[in-house]
Parts: structure tokens; sequence; C-alpha cells
């Protein structure tokens, strides 16, 4: 398992936290949580959604199924992190690899993407956000109106790569 976070440029500091959970010698558990950026205490609210996962799997009896053991998780940590009366909010991803199996869990806009030999993609979730609905829906282009006086910078500040076409009013679409 190789784990890659980094603080995002906008970030005073890195709001990621991640667990490895060895359940049997063919089973473990996987997990990031990220602060939801521009959330007071987001690296609290995150180390806290691990935290609490870790436990309730530390917790679970032999015969407690693993994926019951995991949404409750996700329940306990969203009401421990609510009660934190701060505003605080984290994504929370978790992968279940059992054997040959893989089951994913997740809550925001993180998401997992597992890679074999050569970097080939063997699996990517589903960020719940809008960009990765637009792209499993198919449309790669978005078509908007900016009238700003600044619109160049704004949108530039933005990051990733955004294009500016400018339409000429000659064209044939009315």
């Amino acid at each position: 398992v190789v784990w890659f976070a980094q603080r995002g440029p906008a970030k005073e500091k890195n709001q990621d936290c991640l667990a490895a959970i060895d359940i049997s010698d063919d089973c473990c558990v996987l997990a990031i949580a990220d602060g939801v950026g521009g959330a007071p205490r987001g690296d609290e609210a995150s180390c806290l959604a691990i935290q609490t996962l870790t436990e309730r799997l530390a917790q679970a009896g032999p015969d407690e199924a693993l994926r019951t053991t995991i949404l409750d998780a996700f329940e306990t940590a969203h009401e421990r992190i609510r009660d934190m009366s701060a505003g605080a909010a984290s994504t929370l991803v978790v992968m279940e690899i059992n054997g040959n199996e893989l089951r994913s869990y997740h809550a925001g806009d993180s998401g997992f993407l597992i890679t074999g030999r050569g970097g080939r993609q063997k699996f990517k979730t589903l960020f719940h956000s809008p960009v990765s609905y637009a792209e499993e829906a198919g449309p790669k282009i978005a078509t908007f109106d900016v009238d700003e006086p600044y619109a160049c910078a704004n949108l530039c500040a933005e990051g990733g790569t955004h294009r500016l076409v400018r339409l000429s009013p000659f064209t044939n679409q009315g």
C-alpha cells in the first residue's frame, strides 16, 4: 500500500488522515478522510473520522458483518464530528479488501483509485461531486456566459485547466 497526501495550495496545513487496518490474513480496510476546505477544524474532523472507524473495527465481534461495522462507523463519525459544534466537516472514503473482492464506501467528494502494474487503472470510485457526475454521464464540455470585467483573472484563479473561448458575433448560432 502506497499513500500520498499533500496540503492544498490554499490550506495552511494538510487536512488528510489515512489508515490501513488489518482485519485478517486476507482482509483489510483502507481509509482516507479529508477535512472539507473552508470548514473550520477540518484536520481534527478528518482525524476523528479515521479514529472512529479504527475504534469501531477494533470493537467488532467475530460474527459481526464487516459491512455493518463500517456503516456504523460512518454514522458514529458523523455524530462525533457534528458534536464538535464548530462547523467542522470531513469526507470519508473506505475500501474493504476481502480476498479478491473490493467494496467501497464514501461520503463526500474524495475517492479511491486503485492501479496495478504500470499504473494501469483497476478500480475508481465515483467521487460525489458535480464534476464527477458530469464525467460519468459523458459530457466533458461546459458552456456558460461570463460577464465580468476581470473574468480571465477569476477563472484562472480557480485552478486546473480552463480555456476561455470567445465566440465571434458573426457565427451562425443566431
